[in-house]
């Protein structure tokens, strides 16, 4: 047969064609996948986010599919969560990372800002910056990016591979071990699971999926082959990474070690300090003892370094509980006093031998090192006499902002009771536990110039924080809203309180059965002794009478337990109510009291002590149980 030129170009195209047929309209034309449980239509603002996507050419850099051979990186794709997409926007390249799990791993502002400013978050990277896009369409493309991969409440097995099973811990303990996995710690981990170990770093706020809390109870009986496995693959679902690719085996084995020594108290401890190393012991301050550089040093030490040694310097931080050897109380003198400032500098540097504390080289510049240096010796240690709080310069534009409707009053509560206690007291008076050792002492919030204030410049100051005092700036420790919810709960609970209505006395159903974690026992009536005379009497009194010198300011004044239903309560109903405090109702609307929800504060066993001996102070009966 002759093969024209004609017949060769209508031969090829007619291949082509049929190739193109059967390898694409063809399974366009027949694939039906079903869809998986969790793939649903996209919403009219996902839409949007989809032709966003495409019109900005995102599927040119990352795909959307995790291939079999990816499964190390994230849960294999399954052709039903595909239903509702067309196969070009999966893309073919990863220039970038790949989006197919993306879903909800950070919050939605995180990933509004990285649109808007990649390298603020990766520095090297090529990904354009998005800032010509408005805030609606900012979030119309994270809805749409959030529905990738979105298994907010899949499970994960937790099996460890066999392939770990007879995996141990080759190091031997030692400081050079500890501090190796310290010093990679600083500088891998710290940033989500905080300086303490208990998932609360500076970056774990953004993750919808929080670090883990390594403090916890359940980690401490498990092997050293659980950690190695988890920290050598990752966790699916998770911006945990997969540190085989980017640690050494030694490595992670160092980190294993000091996470379980530091965290879990599961190895012994070797507490010599040393002395101050000749490098050290030569530095001088380089810095102006001026307020604008204790300010500084301020907004670092509660950033990093107040979750363990409290926004006083009295060692109590909330993540202080469980860490041996504990925080310590920079306002023992006897101690700190004699502490030059290199001292400081080489403690807060090179941290301690065999202690949770970071060595904060590894995450302070020099200058950050010496601002927070100087703050805790001349603010913490050594407070100015008659110190005077510096308030904040207000913006034109801040003075327009009202208490917004969506402020939640139970939500402030929580926010106030886990950061604002410690300070200002469970009464609002400003004698909490740490107030004794600051100057100038913290606000009372019952003084009736308070209620002076517009709600504007309160918001403003608890957002900035007051110069020359403890007060810290929450703007870079809390959100907006929680910020005006501890506004809220601070204005109508010791502002300007009221009296709230339809406050119950019947005890929950979840609490009926409760039965006491600790014997009632001689020496748990003195330990409960001690924690109601620091605790409780300030509002109920030295004899539970409610007379204590908090309660004229208080709405409704405190409770006289020896009248109260509380005197013919059970045991588990006076548990209820330290639990869970006193919340009223006016209407729908929550109302609590300034009977704070202990459980933020106190342990379960310091409760039940308090319990033992209140009901024998006010001569508790029995008769109702």
């Amino acid at each position: 047969m002759h093969m024209s030129p004609r017949t060769i170009i209508i031969g090829g195209l007619a291949v082509v064609l049929s190739v193109v047929a059967v390898v694409v309209f063809l399974p366009f034309a027949v694939f039906r996948p079903t869809p998986t449980v969790t793939t649903l239509k996209y919403t009219a603002l996902e839409q949007e986010g989809l032709e966003l996507y495409k019109s900005n050419g995102c599927m040119y850099c990352h795909s959307q599919f995790t291939r079999p051979h990816d499964h190390n990186t994230s849960r294999v794709s399954v052709a039903g969560e595909y239903v509702y997409d067309q196969p070009h926007q999966l893309g073919t390249l990863r220039t970038g990372p790949d989006l197919a799990n993306i879903g909800f791993k950070r919050g939605d502002r995180w990933e509004m800002d990285h649109l808007l400013n990649p390298r603020k978050y990766t520095p090297n990277s090529i990904m354009p910056a998005f800032s010509y896009l408005s805030e609606h369409q900012l979030e119309a493309l994270v809805a749409y990016l959030n529905r990738k991969g979105n298994k907010r409440n899949a499970s994960t097995d937790l099996m460890i591979p066999a392939e770990y099973d007879d995996v141990k811990q080759p190091l031997e303990l030692s400081i050079e071990t500890w501090n190796a996995g310290r010093k990679i710690y600083a500088e891998r981990c710290l940033t989500c699971h905080g300086c303490a170990g208990k998932g609360d770093g500076p970056y774990a706020y953004i993750n919808n999926a929080r670090p883990a809390d390594l403090r916890q109870p359940r980690f401490k009986g498990l092997d050293a082959n659980f950690f190695f496995w988890r920290l050598r693959e990752g966790v699916p679902g998770t911006v945990m990474p997969q540190w085989e690719e980017s640690l050494s085996t030694t490595e992670i084995w160092q980190v294993i070690a000091f996470i379980q020594g530091g965290f879990m108290d599961m190895v012994p401890h070797f507490t010599d300090e040393g002395d101050l190393p000749a490098d050290y012991a030569k530095l001088t301050d380089p810095l102006k003892r001026d307020d604008a550089n204790l300010d500084a040093g301020k907004a670092i030490f509660n950033m990093n370094c107040a979750f363990c040694h409290g926004y006083g310097g009295m060692g109590d931080g909330p993540d202080a509980a469980g860490l041996a050897p504990a925080p310590p109380n920079f306002h023992d003198t006897a101690t700190y006093a004699e502490w030059t400032a290199p001292d400081y500098f080489w403690r807060i540097s090179e941290s301690i031998p065999m202690r949770a504390m970071p060595q904060w080289k590894y995450v302070l510049d020099e200058k950050q090192r010496w601002l927070v240096s100087n703050y805790v010796r001349d603010v913490l240690i050594f407070p100015p006499a008659e110190a005077e709080p510096v308030d904040p310069t207000i913006p034109t534009a801040v003075e327009a902002m009202t208490m917004p409707k969506g402020a939640d009053i139970m939500k402030g509560r929580e926010v106030y009771l886990k950061r604002c206690f410690t300070c200002h007291g469970d009464a609002g008076q400003g004698e909490g536990p740490s107030s004794v050792v600051l100057r100038p002492t913290p606000a009372n919030f019952t003084d009736p110039d308070v209620d002076e204030i517009p709600d504007f410049e309160l918001f403003w100051k608890v957002t900035m924080g007051l110069s020359n005092s403890a007060m810290p700036q929450w703007g870079l420790l809390l959100s907006e809203q929680d910020r005006w919810n501890a506004l809220l709960y601070v204005k109508k609970t010791f502002v300007a309180p009221s009296e709230p209505q339809d406050v119950s006395d019947e005890l929950p159903v979840a609490y009926q059965a409760l039965e006491p974690t600790v014997e009632d026992t001689t020496s748990a009536r003195a330990a409960g002794k001690l924690a109601y005379e620091a605790f409780c009497s300030e509002c109920h009194g030295p004899k539970g009478l409610g007379d204590g010198p908090y309660g004229p300011a208080l709405m409704p004044t405190p409770a006289n337990l020896a009248e109260d239903p509380a005197s013919v309560s059970p045991a588990e109903w006076w548990y209820w109510r330290l639990d869970q405090g006193v919340v009223g109702f006016d209407g729908k609307t929550p109302h609590p009291t300034a009977m704070p929800a202990w459980r933020f504060i106190l342990t379960d066993e310091q409760k039940w002590d308090i319990i033992f001996y209140a009901r024998d102070l006010v001569g508790a009966k029995d008769g109702a149980q």
